[in-house]
């Protein structure tokens, strides 16, 4: 459940195979602490096999919502190395919004209510602006 590349997740496939583990589920998520603890985890999962049959599954799907089985191994941690990246370059983005609304002595509490009401908004921005204002 962690976040790792592709290959180093097949690497990790194959070296558990040849030690005989029968099932390996990539299963990195979306969300935080307060995802996990309220349950509400985006779970992504791939697997070389049919992992919604094993013992695997009960366990994903107590963890979070229900999990999205992505395809083979290697799928999952590609989507969510691209989800990781698209938060990266939205949070640079908002920040840069940001600076410039403070620099023009704009008033910031009115630019994140409009933010907030448009299609716009990350919940990820009220983070940042909690952490650095």
């Amino acid at each position: 459940m962690s976040t790792i590349g592709p290959s180093e997740s097949k690497q990790l496939a194959g070296e558990l195979a040849a030690a005989g583990v029968e099932l390996y589920v990539e299963a990195p998520v979306l969300g935080s602490q307060p995802e996990a603890e309220a349950g509400t985890l985006q779970i992504m999962a791939a697997c070389d096999s049919d992992p919604t049959t094993s013992t695997a599954w009960p366990v994903l799907r107590a963890l979070g919502q229900e999990p999205r089985l992505l395809g083979r191994v290697g799928s999952a941690a590609a989507v969510k190395l691209a989800l990781n990246q698209l938060i990266a370059a939205e949070t640079l983005a908002f920040c840069s919004s940001l600076g410039l609304v403070q620099r023009s002595g704009a008033d910031v509490a009115h630019f994140m209510d409009i933010l907030r009401g448009s299609a716009l908004y990350a919940p990820t921005f009220d983070k940042v602006v909690l952490n650095t204002l």
